[in-house]
């Protein structure tokens, strides 16, 4: 499960700022919470942290962000990634995607992703 800051508040009534909530989001199982311009956290079975920053970025349109994380994470897993290389990797991709206009329009190339790793 990878849901975003309004998406983790709208299923655990809680904020993600707080750690202690975000340790007991998914007790037992390994999960993500993006956290846009923060980057995301990654959370692991046993309930450790791993917070990924994201580079500062002039944000045009946000649309599609979250599609271009969880796609990207897939793909670097896929790859033979860690899931904290996947992480950041698919914050790279988001924060570049929303430098652009549109969704699937504002994702990058293979070429320019090929660059980001």
């Amino acid at each position: 499960m990878i849901p975003n800051e309004t998406e983790f508040k709208a299923l655990t009534g809680t904020e993600s700022s707080e750690e202690k909530n975000l340790v007991s989001f998914r007790a037992g199982k390994s999960s993500i919470v993006t956290l846009g311009s923060q980057g995301a956290v990654l959370i692991s079975e046993v309930g450790e942290l791993v917070r990924v920053s994201a580079p500062t970025v002039k944000a045009v349109d946000t649309t599609g962000a979250g599609d271009a994380f969880v796609g990207t994470f897939a793909y670097g897993l896929a790859s033979g990634s860690t899931a904290q290389s996947a992480v950041a990797l698919g914050i790279k991709v988001a924060s570049l995607s929303v430098t652009r206009k549109g969704a699937q329009s504002s994702y990058p190339s293979q070429t320019e992703i090929a660059t980001l790793s």
